[in-house]
């Protein structure tokens, strides 16, 4: 045997390791039994306000091991493992069942204002990816008109998306064009509530309404007028987008014409170029569905007194905007001349259909059963019974005599 220290020497293998301890069982709670009199079982029959009292005094009692002493006298024997139970009275089986009906509730309130605290920060999220790049508008729309549908269920809810869709919108610049698109969109698509159909729209324009209400503020301050400014173009752009598809909100079409003079009555450089812009947009079809007040709009830019003090940037807006009019009129006086050549042509050909009902007496018919036209309807009408027999016979003579020509011809 080789001793250590020598050469040859092997380390012997260590020892195995000891066996695990075998899991101890897990702690028992003892339930303290409940003694009643026989009147007190009686009386109790089950009357949920004694059954509440029970659980209550079940859930007070604390079971212990047998290594600490209880106070109870029927815990004492219990097995000792260290660890203190306590009954919880919030248990499933506990709590009554109206009372489980309400913190459901609760709790389904709760995950809902969870869902749309989310829903609103993902809104500004999409919104300001649009804002940063529009050429994903269509990804952008279905996205946020999907999240809309599954989240949003009811008004209130519904209210709060416009409010915040509304606030963020009107805090970009140049982004009206867009915000106007989404509206339509949106309104559209919605169906998340029972009264889903032009919600949408609904709840923006009362938004407006309440925007346009606080108009004064936002003309007086300096900081607040771009938000004005925006809001105004949303509105022309609103506007000139519901207008492709049926007539023009009423709403926003007086609240636009109402902001417009306001602003021109500014001699402010931002307000006019405000003004000038948003009747670039929708003037086409103000002319069209509001041509006095938007003419009175036109003579007020067009006064020279007013072009004589503007500066340079609101010169060249009243040009560009004397041309787009120009170019209005001249389209509206086109559809003009199509519309009453239309109009003529109609009241002509009413005119002959109506004369020919007139001066028509009915359908001919012939002897052989076949229609006869007018004028042959008239020639047989100058022939009486007589005069139609003396025909026949003489029609008769004439076929014969051409029977004979034809036999003498052979």
């Amino acid at each position: 045997m080789v001793e250590p220290g020598h050469y040859g020497y092997q380390q012997p293998p260590p020892p195995p390791p000891p066996p695990p301890a075998p899991p101890q069982p897990l702690p028992m709670a003892v339930i303290p039994r409940v003694q009643y009199s026989q009147a007190q079982v009686h009386q109790r029959g089950s009357l949920s306000s004694d059954l509440c009292r029970d659980f209550s005094r079940l859930c007070n009692v604390q079971s212990t091991t047998a290594t600490t002493p209880t106070s109870t006298s029927t815990c004492s024997s219990a097995p000792s493992s260290g660890t203190t139970f306590k009954w919880r009275l919030d248990a499933p089986e506990f709590v009554p069942l109206a009372m489980r009906q309400k913190e459901s509730t609760g709790t389904v309130s709760v995950e809902q204002t969870n869902v749309m605290q989310y829903f609103l920060w993902e809104l500004v999220n999409w919104l300001s990816q649009l804002y940063m790049d529009p050429a994903k508008y269509e990804l952008i729309a279905r996205q946020i008109s999907g999240q809309l549908n599954c989240c949003v269920r009811t008004e209130h809810d519904l209210a709060a998306v416009v409010d915040k869709f509304f606030d963020v919108c009107m805090s970009y610049p140049h982004f009206s064009y867009q915000a106007a698109r989404l509206s339509g969109h949106f309104n559209a698509q919605f169906t998340g509530c029972p009264d889903a159909p032009d919600l949408f729209r609904k709840l923006l324009l009362r938004r407006c309404h309440a925007e346009l209400e606080n108009r004064s503020t936002l003309l007086d301050s300096d900081q607040l007028a771009p938000r004005l400014h925006n809001f105004v173009i949303f509105l022309s752009e609103l506007a000139a987008q519901t207008e492709q598809g049926a007539a023009p909100n009423e709403f926003a079409l007086d609240a636009l014409l109402e902001l417009l003079e306001e602003l021109l009555a500014r001699q402010s450089d931002a307000h006019l170029r405000c003004a000038l812009t948003a009747l670039k947009c929708s003037g086409a079809m103000l002319l069209r569905h509001a041509p006095d007040q938007t003419r009175r709009l036109f003579a007020a830019i067009d006064d020279r007194s007013f072009l004589q003090r503007q500066s340079s940037s609101v010169l060249f807006l009243a040009k560009t905007l004397a041309n787009c009019r120009r170019q209005w009129e001249q389209s509206a006086e086109q559809l003009r001349s199509i519309a009453e050549a239309c109009e003529s042509a109609r009241d002509v050909a009413e005119s002959v259909a109506n004369s020919l009902l007139d001066h028509s007496d009915g359908v001919h018919y012939g002897p052989d059963g076949q229609p006869l036209t007018s004028e042959e309807s008239d020639f047989l009408a100058e022939f009486d019974n007589n005069e139609d027999l003396l025909m026949a016979e003489a029609y008769e003579k004439f076929l014969m005599m051409v029977n004979t020509n034809n036999n003498q011809n052979r």
